[in-house]
């Protein structure tokens, strides 16, 4: 996951490879996934402060990643789901919420997400962007 030009907060987009787009209000999270990418050398992120701010500013370029927030009500986490699956076919969703949140794990996984409860351990993100990773390189391979 590089990019070929720098980012501005959102609104500009140029061409780039791939990136993880976070709408999260958990910063341990973004922190962690964050020291995941360093560590790999490689990746970027792009954070909304929420779904709306996504939805109307919708990146042109490939999409590697969505990490949603579990803070919205599991139809709306499903039907954000449902719409990132059209925009970016090949995109690995993550859902990052609180344990005991069984409605929003359900429609999670019922959108073809990952579900992650808080708090995330710095290995959950590894294995995931490992997953991202494999899954970008048989992309690849399709086309």
């Amino acid at each position: 996951m590089q990019m070929s030009e720098s980012l501005n907060n959102g609104m500009e987009t140029r061409a780039v490879e791939g990136a993880c787009i976070v709408v999260c209000a958990n910063k341990d999270a973004v922190r962690q996934l964050s020291s995941s990418l360093v560590a790999r050398g490689a990746g970027r992120i792009l954070s909304y402060d929420n779904l709306s701010d996504f939805a109307t500013n919708i990146p042109v370029f490939n999409v590697d990643m969505v990490v949603l927030s579990g803070d919205v009500t599991p139809q709306i986490t499903y039907r954000m789901l449902r719409w990132i699956r059209r925009q970016w076919r090949n995109c690995v969703s993550v859902v990052v919420g609180n344990l005991g949140q069984r409605d929003v794990e359900i429609a999670a996984r019922r959108g073809g997400a990952f579900y992650l409860a808080t708090p995330t351990a710095e290995c959950d993100w590894d294995i995931i962007l490992d997953g991202v990773r494999q899954n970008r390189e048989y992309c690849m391979s399709q086309n």
